[in-house]
C-alpha cells in the first residue's frame, strides 16, 4: 500500500470529477449526488470551473436536464475565454517556430494542443510553454519583441519557470492580462536535476488554433500531471486529474517506462500514492500499478514519506520539520545543487538614490523620470518621487513598445528621506522612445510558475 497522498478535493468537486471520469454506475450516482447537494446559484470557484466539461456530459448523466442550456452558454464562455488568451499568445508560438525554437506546451495548453476540442471544455488562465534551458534567453527576446514582459524581471534558468504577460483584449470574456509562463523545466520535483532534458525531444506534434506546437508524450504527461496534485494553488480547481487521466489511459502509454522515470526522479513513492487513489477513485488500465517496482525500503522510503507528509500542509503551515524533508528530498534529487545557467537571469536592477536636486513632478503624479545617453552607449536614469518613497516599488522601462528592463526601488531605513533615484541602462537595449511606468500588480494566480 502506497503512502496516503496530499490530495485534498472538496467533496462537490469530487463528485463532479467522478461524474466525468468515473465508470457508468459510479458516475452517474455521483452526478446525482452532485445535484442533491450542490446549489446551481452559489458554486465554487472549481466547481463552476468543471460545468463546461459537464455540459459534454451531461446527455449522458440527465438526459432530461433542464440545466442543459445553461451549461451550453458557460461552454461558450471557456471557448471564447480561451480564445482570447490563446490569440494573444500565438504569436509568440509562431515567432519560436520563426527562430527555430521547439517549444512544448504545458498544462491545459497541452491538452488542448493534443486535442483541439477540448477548447470548449478545458478553461485555462494562461499558456505555458516548455523550452530547452540553451534556447531561454532566444525565447525570451521572442516574448519581449511580441509586447510582453517578464512579470518579475527575472526569466528562467536558476528557477524552473517565471511568468510572462501583457495586457489582454478589452472583452469580458478575456482576462485583463495574459499571461505565459516559460519553463526549462516542467515539474517542481526535480527541478534542480536534468530530468527534463529530454521531454522535448520526446515530445510529440499538436497544434494550438491551427498552429504547429508540441505536446508532452504521454509518459511524461502523466508525471507532470501528477506533480500538480502535489502542489498547493491558490485558486485550485484540480485539472490535474483529466490531465492524467487521460495520459495513462492514453493508447501509447508505457507503464513500465513510467515508474522508470518516475523512479530516476526519486518520485515513484509519490506517484503510486496518487495513482492508487486516481484508481480508488475512477479506476486505471490494470497495467500502470502492476508494473510499479518494489517500494524503496529503509531511509529512502521514511523521506519520501515524510516529504509527502510535508506537502500536505499549506506552504504557511509547514514548520521546521517539514521544510527539513522537502529540501532534503529534493538536495537528493539534484544532486545538492541548483543550476547555474551560462546567462543572467535579472533583468533588473536597484534604484540607488541620488544627491542630485528634485526636478518638478507634475501635479497628481507619483514621480517624474528623464533619461540621457550616455558615451559608453549606455544610459542614465533618473526618477525624482514626489514624496517620500514607499516600502517598495517596481518600474519597467520600455524603448518603442518592447520592455527592456526592471527597476526596483527598496530604501534602505536611512534612505527613507531620497527623493531622486537613479540607474545605469547597459548598452544593448533597445531603441525607440522610452516610456517609464509603474509595474502593473501582480494578480492571485501568477507567482506559481516559480
Amino acid at each position: 500500500m502506497a503512502a496516503e497522498p496530499p490530495v485534498r478535493i472538496p467533496r462537490a468537486v469530487l463528485l463532479l470529477w467522478t461524474a466525468l471520469e468515473a465508470p457508468p454506475a459510479e458516475a452517474a450516482a455521483a452526478y446525482r449526488a452532485w445535484r442533491a447537494e450542490s446549489d446551481l446559484e452559489a458554486l465554487s470557484g472549481p466547481e463552476f470551473r468543471l460545468l463546461p466539461a459537464l455540459a459534454e456530459a451531461i446527455d449522458r448523466l440527465e438526459p432530461e436536464a433542464t440545466i442543459r442550456a445553461r451549461l451550453r452558454g458557460l461552454q461558450k464562455y471557456c471557448w471564447s475565454h480561451n480564445i482570447h488568451i490563446l490569440r494573444t499568445a500565438l504569436p509568440v508560438v509562431e515567432g519560436l517556430a520563426r527562430a527555430g525554437i521547439p517549444a512544448v506546451a504545458l498544462k491545459g495548453g497541452g491538452v488542448i494542443a493534443r486535442t483541439p476540442s477540448a477548447i470548449r471544455r478545458r478553461g485555462i488562465r494562461d499558456l505555458d510553454l516548455l523550452v530547452r534551458t540553451g534556447d531561454v534567453p532566444a525565447a525570451v527576446q521572442v516574448l519581449l519583441a511580441e509586447g510582453f514582459r517578464p512579470v518579475t524581471g527575472r526569466i528562467p534558468g536558476r528557477l524552473r519557470a517565471k511568468a510572462f504577460d501583457k495586457p489582454g483584449p478589452a472583452n469580458p470574456h478575456a482576462p485583463e492580462r495574459i499571461e505565459i509562463d516559460l519553463h526549462h523545466r516542467a515539474m517542481h520535483a526535480g527541478r534542480y536535476g536534468r530530468f527534463d532534458d529530454d521531454l522535448v525531444a520526446r515530445s510529440l506534434p499538436g497544434e494550438l488554433l491551427g498552429r504547429p506546437i508540441r505536446v508532452l508524450a504521454p509518459v511524461d504527461e502523466a508525471l507532470v500531471a501528477i506533480g500538480q496534485a502535489l502542489q498547493w494553488d491558490t485558486n485550485p480547481s484540480h485539472p490535474w486529474i483529466g490531465d492524467a487521466l487521460s495520459a495513462l489511459r492514453a493508447p501509447g502509454f508505457d507503464a513500465a517506462e513510467f515508474w522508470a522515470r518516475a523512479r530516476a526522479r526519486r518520485f515513484d513513492t509519490h506517484a503510486a500514492a496518487v495513482l492508487e487513489w486516481l484508481d480508488r477513485c475512477f479506476g486505471l488500465p490494470p497495467a500502470v500499478l502492476l508494473a510499479r517496482p518494489p517500494p524503496r525500503r529503509g531511509p529512502a522510503l521514511w523521506l519520501d514519506r515524510a516529504e509527502l507528509r510535508a506537502m500536505a500542509r499549506p506552504p504557511r503551515a509547514r514548520g521546521l520539520p517539514e521544510r527539513a524533508a522537502l529540501w532534503l528530498a529534493e538536495a537528493l534529487r539534484g544532486g545538492w545543487r541548483k543550476p547555474s545557467p551560462p546567462f543572467p537571469t535579472d533583468l533588473g536592477q536597484r534604484l540607488t538614490p541620488s544627491a542630485e536636486a528634485p526636478r518638478p513632478v507634475p501635479p497628481g503624479e507619483e514621480f517624474a523620470w528623464e533619461i540621457a545617453d550616455r558615451q559608453d552607449g549606455g544610459r542614465a536614469l533618473t526618477v525624482t518621487l514626489a514624496g517620500p518613497p514607499p516600502s517598495r516599488a517596481d518600474f519597467d522601462l520600455w524603448f518603442g513598445g518592447v520592455w527592456a528592463a526592471r527597476l526596483r526601488l527598496r530604501p534602505l531605513p536611512w534612505q527613507r528621506g531620497a527623493r531622486v533615484w537613479t540607474a545605469t541602462i547597459p548598452p544593448g537595449l533597445p531603441r525607440g522612445e522610452p516610456a517609464l511606468l509603474r509595474a502593473p500588480r501582480r494578480g492571485p494566480e501568477e507567482g506559481a510558475a516559480e
